[in-house]
């Protein structure tokens, strides 16, 4: 969390939480999750909170500013913020807040975007609430704002090692709901600044689908091994939208030889273990076995020049990785490896 400008001089309290309690309704009733967080941070200082997935890092910041899913509730605590009491203002006076004095910033990409808005007008959200402006009129600021967070994104993180390619969008998550022209001239447009920034890296604009300009061309697919083998054989049928339901490219724009990279695949979830995932197996036999499958199925004769399994670890109610919450791996690390090793057939 940073602190915005708020007027607070220096050393001053800016936030202070005492026995902050957070707990969700489940199937067994309600669960804990935070018990008793106190602390207080003054304005000027960063405060990092440190835990494993699931010891209630994110529960304590969306509950400090009120954004807990509807499953989950605060039991007990105080939040004060201004002099405030955040967990007693009503629901506008709270809104007042959000976005201009106090947010939330989410770890995960695909939790920072609502996917039934599109990216323009959540973007401009703020200035409309805070502002007064007309969504028409925050449009152009929207586009100046997204296109200055991707820039100073790109040159915070392009020293970065582990960055190896450099991907604007997933899935058109909300870019679905404006016309494929403006989709592909925002998309092109921040493809070509990426390059600028950093030449050395792939750029691919939108993950998943609908690609337009892009130097990967990434499928998402959680189709079974057989369905995979087939599909991947020839360039045609793995081009041809069938692996998710979406075209590969949007609407004047062509497969011009990029490598061809299944970026989401797999998904596997033992039916025991609860939750969900994308593909169920019995048990660890079953799971090494279609685990190979479905490796084999991409790299057998055909475009596919890579992977990305989905995913490394479970998370919350997705049961679907290769190791569990607490990074222990489901399967022999060795046999995992050898499947994950196999050599693409030419």
């Amino acid at each position: 969390m940073q602190n915005a400008k708020v007027g607070l001089a220096p050393g001053s309290d800016a936030i202070r939480v005492s026995g902050l309690s957070v707990a969700y309704r489940s199937r067994a009733g309600w669960l804990q999750a935070v018990r008793e967080v106190s602390f207080d941070l003054k304005s000027g200082e960063i405060l990092a909170i440190v835990g494993e997935t699931g010891s209630g890092k994110s529960s304590t910041a969306t509950a400090m500013i009120r954004m807990l899913p509807s499953n989950g509730r605060v039991i007990a605590g105080q939040v004060f913020f201004e002099g405030k009491n955040l967990l007693e203002l009503r629901d506008y006076e709270m809104k007042r807040l959000r976005g201009q004095s106090i947010a939330y910033v989410p770890q995960q990409p695909t939790s920072a975007f609502n996917p039934t808005m599109t990216v323009g007008r959540q973007v401009a959200e703020p200035l409309v609430i805070h502002r007064g402006m007309k969504y028409k009129e925050a449009a152009p600021e929207a586009a100046r704002r997204l296109t200055t967070e991707w820039t100073e994104l790109v040159k915070r993180d392009r020293d970065h090692p582990s960055v190896v390619s450099w991907v604007i969008a997933n899935e058109s998550f909300g870019l679905d709901g404006i016309p494929p022209e403006a989709r592909t001239e925002l998309l092109s447009g921040l493809y070509r600044l990426t390059h600028e920034l950093d030449p050395t890296r792939t750029v691919v604009p939108n993950d998943g689908w609908e690609h337009a300009l892009s130097d990967l061309c990434t499928i998402h697919d959680y189709s079974p091994p057989a369905d995979l083998a087939r599909r991947y054989r020839r360039a045609h049928t793995a081009l041809d939208g069938s692996a998710n339901g979406h075209p590969v490219y949007d609407e004047g724009f062509r497969y011009r030889d990029e490598p061809v990279i299944v970026s989401e695949f797999g998904g596997l979830r033992e039916a025991s273990s609860g939750g969900w995932g994308w593909l169920e197996v019995k048990d660890d036999a079953e799971f090494a076995r279609e685990y190979r499958a479905l490796i084999e199925g991409l790299m057998d004769h055909g475009p596919v020049e890579g992977f990305c399994y989905t995913q490394l670890t479970d998370v919350e109610q997705e049961q679907n990785g290769l190791l569990t919450a607490e990074r222990k791996p489901k399967l022999e690390p060795s046999s995992l490896r050898a499947a994950t090793q196999t050599p693409k057939r030419r």
